[in-house]
């Protein structure tokens, strides 16, 4: 390492060398992860045409941020989900009553009815939601 160290201080000047590798790795990870969340929301819009600029708001807690983000990811995380695994038949059903799903989208007016914007349909006498393929 010795030899790097010189070199580094010989083009830059600087006495002590600094491995930025993992660094410029971890922005790179970063940057392919956006580059992917951001050509998927593209493939979703696409797909769904325009939805309506409408967003939930907390029925009982109309100013906590933390669970209407926490309900935007969930949403993301289902039409993700179905988006990259097609053929998964557990990603397109969702139990209505379930209390993960309930405390995280059928608390917010709206998440429910974005599901169903998507594709979702409500099935076995309204129990589930699922999109057809």
């Amino acid at each position: 390492m010795r030899v790097d160290s010189d070199c580094h201080a010989k083009r830059t000047g600087h006495t002590e060398f600094q491995d930025r590798t993992a660094e410029a790795a971890e922005e790179e990870a970063r940057r392919v992860l956006e580059n992917y969340y951001k050509k998927l929301a593209e493939v979703i819009e696409a797909q769904l045409g325009n939805l309506p600029q409408r967003v939930p708001v907390l029925e009982e807690e109309k100013d906590d941020e933390a669970k209407v983000k926490t309900t935007f990811n969930t949403l993301l995380t289902y039409a993700k989900n179905v988006a990259t695994n097609p053929n998964e038949e557990k990603y397109r059903k969702i139990r209505l009553s379930n209390a993960l799903f309930q405390d995280r989208v059928g608390k917010l007016q709206g998440g429910i009815e974005f599901l169903e914007l998507c594709g979702f349909e409500r099935i076995e006498g309204g129990e589930f939601l699922y999109l057809q393929r």
